[in-house]
């Protein structure tokens, strides 16, 4: 080609253009890739769960279709390990896998994840949002102290699902609860646990842990026939390997002719008759739209906590028919599944009346036309004007009206509607919102999103309201209230669907206003008790330590003045006596010091039980006999009585002997010359019973309530009768507690106390077992018993 003058200057186009492009485009590339939202999504569970695969569906939904999202995933696989040490290697793992990693929100699934943020999120990413979901038994309390949190609680309905039950089966006197020791299960168990202690001694209750499939299925054979069961955990197979709910419930109903209710959809069929249910989809659904809101701007801080989870009774006909169940039972807003379909006959006589009504209309309509045409005309002009004034309504009006087709495609749409698209003016007829806003700026993950909910409302065929949060072209975002109406054929297809939307953006965040003024009250008041509680406790120690110090200072002058004077030999007896009140405020000083020690190892989490499998009589026993004689010294006769001579239990020595000390030394302390204090122990078979009662002064019933919180004391002044810094009661019951047990107290003022111990009847295998050089009550244990009676003077 001859390059003259004109082609010369194209050619130069040409290289510019290339140029620019090759500039331009990996800059533009670059600026799409900052502008990406880096989302880590991290799951207790593992990735067959089924849950879990709902929650992760729910998030996806919500978040998944948008281009501009760059979601990593963890599974953290804690229903087949879950200890302090496989979190440590998590965390390590975690550490260096996103070291050059940012994130702009983490989003937690279940107890387990949102357990391990809190521990660690603030090393791993610090300052990054949170959002959680499926968190069980939540409480505010859960995250004091934290900052940038916000998310879903998971509340499980026990109430309703046992009333569903009792509802089917009235003759029931048995409730067998099986459930796992993920903190889940736990979780669930104590909520069920609570729920059927409420009920009395009408039901008896049977709790089932980290059971395997075989002795679950070998245990539920030799139940009576008036029992249910509750199934809330995984089970594992006879080699300790996790089994999911849904499996493991599948062949435990095929092992007994028991029935089973349960609290999450995804049980359904597999063998459950039904209950009160919740879903996962729920939960990740909630959880994408509070990630959207803090990806959009708004503070985790600001973001209302979703405490109210919606549930459906839901039950398996198969099932009810196979137990004979009442269909009178069900209650009305229950949904049954596999229900034989009656429809046809049912609505073949509604068709032939509504038939009926039309030609007998038709028939007097056309009479009436062939009668009169001037009336048809004015018919006709007033239906038009109808019409129109139905037009006008339809668009004056703010709130978004729409009809569809079977296909999602648009017969009719409002101003509103058009202009949240930004469509209007634009012919949508017969186009779906997708195709309508190809071309514009308005979030198109908002429209597919409602596609896929559509079509999920079209598979339940039933009226659908929900709210929906839709991002604005100008950052910020509108919460529409959304009603979804299906309209079917006689054949079932698809004919209609309706939609209906009202903007509730400015009452959702008035409401969320309110109720972050509210919580800000509660958190006012709560900080304003901490305040007094930390005042007293602080005056009470002060007195606590300043006392014996002051004694043991005023004993060491006079042993000095004796020392001046030179007369040590002749003054012996006065010596001997001031060592022996130094030693017991010394006693008092350390017995002060391991208080706070142990409340505070208590409060991290680092005070443990070293179990083994003990005579819990003996023990006892030698520890009461062990202070016999010192509180007989005082006057005081003391009783040790059992009802059973032998109990093996798993427990640690150290521990119980603390507790009963803690126990008498009180005891001694409020209970006059002449007084008794008895030491009782009886086996209610589940439970040991150990019962401390004295005939003491008691405890006012206004103070019984806070008897075990701590740094309560019944006499809070510094000039009290009995010393004591408020930090005993509350070690005893969170020592009992770690036992798994718990303390009650019984008292009537002027005639004294009983405290009462309940420790479950349980033992470990000999291979846990850790053996101690010095397991009983003797000489060796003079000193703690120095200790624990040093705040107690002759």
């Amino acid at each position: 080609m001859v390059i003259n003058k004109e082609n010369y200057s194209k050619v130069l186009i040409i290289l510019v253009a290339v140029i620019f492009f090759m500039v331009l485009h990996p800059i533009t590339t670059r600026a799409e890739e900052l502008d990406k939202k880096h989302v880590l999504v991290i799951n207790s569970y593992d990735s067959k769960n089924r849950w879990t695969n709902e929650i992760m569906n729910g998030i996806i939904s919500i978040l998944g279709s948008d281009d501009s999202m760059d979601i990593r995933v963890e599974y953290m696989d804690t229903k087949h390990i879950c200890d302090e040490e496989y979190f440590a290697k998590l965390y390590d793992i975690y550490k260096y896998k996103y070291s050059k990693s940012r994130f702009d929100v983490i989003i937690s699934t279940d107890n387990d994840a949102f357990d391990f943020l809190k521990k660690y999120r603030d090393t791993l990413f610090p300052e990054v949002p949170v959002v959680f979901c499926g968190v069980n038994n939540y409480d505010y309390s859960m995250l004091k102290g934290t900052k940038l949190y916000t998310g879903v609680a998971e509340i499980l309905n026990v109430k309703d699902t046992i009333n569903l039950a009792l509802t089917n089966f009235p003759m029931t006197k048995n409730v067998i609860v099986f459930t796992d020791q993920s903190s889940t299960g736990l979780g669930n168990m104590k909520l069920i646990k609570e729920e059927l202690d409420k009920r009395g001694n009408n039901l008896n209750s049977t709790y089932v842990e980290r059971s395997s499939i075989s002795s679950a299925k070998r245990f539920v054979k030799n139940i009576s026939s008036n029992s249910i069961i509750l199934v809330t955990g995984a089970f594992t197979d006879d080699k300790g390997e996790y089994i999911s709910m849904e499996e493991g419930t599948d062949e435990l109903s095929r092992s007994c002719n028991i029935p089973i209710y349960g609290f999450w959809d995804f049980q359904l069929n597999h063998g459950v008759v039904g209950g009160v249910m919740t879903t996962g989809d729920y939960q990740g659904k909630e959880a994408g739209k509070k990630a959207l809101e803090v990806l959009s701007g708004i503070k985790p801080d600001d973001i209302v906590i979703d405490n109210s989870m919606p549930t459906q009774y839901i039950v398996d006909y198969k099932k009810l028919k196979e137990y004979n169940v009442n269909m009178d039972s069900i209650p009305r807003n229950g949904r049954i599944i596999n229900k034989p379909t009656y429809f046809y006959s049912i609505s073949k006589r509604t068709v032939e009346l509504i038939a009926l009504a039309v030609t007998s209309s038709l028939c007097i309509f056309i009479a009436f036309l062939l009668i009169n045409n001037t009336k048809r005309k004015k018919a006709e002009k007033a239906l038009r004007e109808s019409e129109e004034r139905l037009r006008t309504l339809i668009e004056a009006t703010p709130d978004i009206i729409c009809f569809k087709d079977g296909e999602g495609k648009l017969l009719e749409a409002n101003e509103a509607l058009l202009r949240l698209l930004g469509v209007y003016g634009t012919d949508f007829r017969g186009k779906k919102e997708s195709e309508l806003i190809a071309n514009n700026s308005v979030n198109i993950s908002d429209v597919f999103r409602r596609e896929k909910e559509e079509n999920i409302t079209w598979q339940i065929g039933k009226v659908i309201r929900s709210e929906e949060t839709v991002a604005q072209g100008n950052g910020g975002y509108m919460i529409l209230d959304l009603l979804k109406i299906p309209l079917f054929n006689k054949d079932g297809s698809r004919k209609a669907l309706i939609i209906l939307g009202r903007d509730i953006t400015e009452h959702k965040n008035s409401e969320r206003m309110k109720k972050r003024a509210e919580e800000d009250e509660r958190l006012l008041r709560e900080l304003r008790e901490y305040d007094k509680i930390k005042t007293e406790f602080f005056a009470n120690i002060s007195h606590e330590l300043r006392t014996p110090l002051n004694v043991i200072f005023s004993a060491i002058q006079l042993i000095e003045l004796i020392e001046r004077k030179g007369h040590i030999e002749e003054s012996m007896d006065k010596l001997n006596e001031y060592i022996k009140v130094m030693k017991q405020n010394s006693y008092r000083l350390v017995r002060i010091v391991n208080n706070l020690i142990d409340i505070t190892k208590m409060d991290a989490g680092y005070l443990e039980l070293e179990l083994q499998n003990n005579d819990i009589v003996s023990i006892v026993e030698d520890i009461t006999i062990s202070v016999r004689e010192y509180v007989e010294s005082k006057g005081i006769d003391l009783i040790f009585d059992t009802d059973i001579e032998e109990k093996i239990i798993a427990c640690d020595p150290d521990k119980i002997e603390r507790i009963v000390l803690n126990l008498l030394s009180n005891a001694v302390k409020f209970t006059s010359h002449g007084g008794n204090i008895l030491v009782n122990i009886k086996d209610t078979g589940e439970r040991i019973i150990i019962e401390v009662k004295d005939d003491g002064i008691g405890i006012p019933e206004e103070k019984q309530h806070c008897i075990f919180e701590r740094f309560v004391q019944v006499d809070k002044s510094l000039s009290r009768n009995r010393e004591g810094s408020g930090i005993g009661l509350s070690l005893v019951k969170s020592l009992v507690e770690l036992h798994g047990g718990n303390i009650s107290l019984k008292s009537k003022l002027g005639e004294g106390s009983t405290f009462i111990i309940e420790l479950p009847v349980e033992t470990i295998p000999d291979s846990a077992v850790v053996i101690k050089e010095d397991l009983c009550i003797g000489n060796s244990n003079i000193e703690r018993i120095n200790i624990e009676f040093s705040d107690i003077y002759a």
